[in-house]
């Protein structure tokens, strides 16, 4: 027998051995599903698949209900990130103000000559601020 005879033979061998391995595999599996199936209530199969069905209704309903929230919380959330940038504009000019408040009265004191007030020990954490209408 020639080389060639031979790579030939062995090939045959193994596309035979494969298709006799995937031909029990395939058995295999339908005798499987066939015992699957007869072990297997048809009754409780529907209940099964209408439970599904209703959790997987809730799901879509869930998904809707929050894609509706998410939406509104864009558009909240797009107008408070305004309202903070113009806040945090607006104490950033106080605080310009007050800082040049504090040094013109601090240069108004030395030219006049008034000392320093004492410094005070306040600890502004702990300082409750109460606005009254009628002040």
């Amino acid at each position: 027998m020639s080389l060639e005879e031979n790579k030939n033979n062995n090939a045959e061998i193994k596309t035979t051995t494969i298709n006799s391995a995937e031909n029990t595999l395939s058995e295999s599996s339908i005798l499987f599903s066939k015992e699957l199936l007869d072990i297997i209530n048809v009754s409780d199969l529907n209940q099964i698949q209408s439970i599904q069905k209703q959790v997987l209704t809730q799901v879509r309903q869930t998904n809707v209900n929050l894609f509706q929230i998410n939406q509104n919380l864009s558009n909240q959330m797009s107008g408070l990130h305004k309202n903070l940038q113009v806040h945090q504009y607006m104490l950033k000019e106080m605080k310009t103000d007050l800082d040049f408040i504090t040094r013109t009265l601090k240069e108004i004191r030395k030219n006049c000559k008034i000392p320093e007030p004492p410094p005070t020990n306040l600890d502004l954490d702990d300082e409750v601020l109460t606005y009254n209408e009628h002040d």
